[in-house]
């Protein structure tokens, strides 16, 4: 399904790679989860079986772990974003298959090649709280695609000032807590549930062992061909 490939390309892009290290407050550490919510339509018909239903966001300092699992465990997509250094990781494991490869900070996602610099526009007078943490609105177009506008949310109370550096959201000055996302008919929403201030392991931003090295290009095929 194409429509939940470009998705996950925004909560990715929305992890950043990056390596800033300002701070906003003491929230430094700790597990953000976060509800998928699918159109009605999808849902009555069966087709969300084997997609993903929350994302488990892990961060450290300036490092990130993004954990999205699909539907009875049949695949597994991790995005890490370590601190030192200027690469980033995507991991994505499909039953005994194990495949990771590296992203630097200026390489784009594929599917944000057809679609453009984003258009950003803040709206810091329009308020919403979002799993306790008081939230701004950010409104993103594309400029290449007939794809209606994103309504996003996010919170500057929680880790880094520029979170998404080295992303093309990189004007958005907090964490994304909610967004929606359209395509078609269909309208997706991804919005923070819980956050846990819990202390996270450095073993989590490290790459499994038994994962090989691969390329952008297969993980996307596999990626596109499970979807479909």
């Amino acid at each position: 399904m194409r429509s939940f490939i470009i998705l996950i390309s925004i909560l990715f892009l929305f992890a950043g790679c990056n390596n800033s290290t300002e701070k906003t407050s003491d929230l430094t550490e700790g597990k953000l989860e976060y509800k998928i919510i699918y159109p009605r339509q999808l849902e009555s018909d069966g087709s969300t079986t084997f997609l993903p239903s929350e994302m488990i966001t892990f961060f450290k300092g300036d490092d990130v772990m993004m954990n999205i699992k699909g539907g009875f465990g049949l695949y597994h997509l991790k995005y890490i974003s370590k601190a030192t250094g200027d690469t980033c990781f995507t991991l994505f494991k499909l039953f005994d298959k194990k495949l990771y490869y590296p992203m630097d900070n200026k390489q784009t996602l594929f599917v944000f090649k057809e679609l453009g610099k984003p258009r950003i526009k803040l709206f810091k007078d329009s308020l919403k709280t979002i799993a306790g943490f008081l939230c701004k609105k950010a409104v993103i177009s594309f400029p290449k695609t007939r794809i209606r506008s994103i309504n996003a949310y996010y919170t500057e109370e929680i880790g880094r000032e520029k979170p998404n550096v080295n992303t093309p959201f990189e004007k958005i000055p907090g964490v994304l807590m909610e967004f929606n996302f359209f395509y078609k008919t269909l309208t997706f929403k991804v919005v923070a549930k819980k956050f846990s201030p819990v202390k996270v392991s450095g073993s989590e931003f490290n790459i499994p062992s038994g994962y090989k090295k691969t390329t952008q290009e297969e993980i996307e095929s596999f990626i596109t061909t499970l979807l479909q």
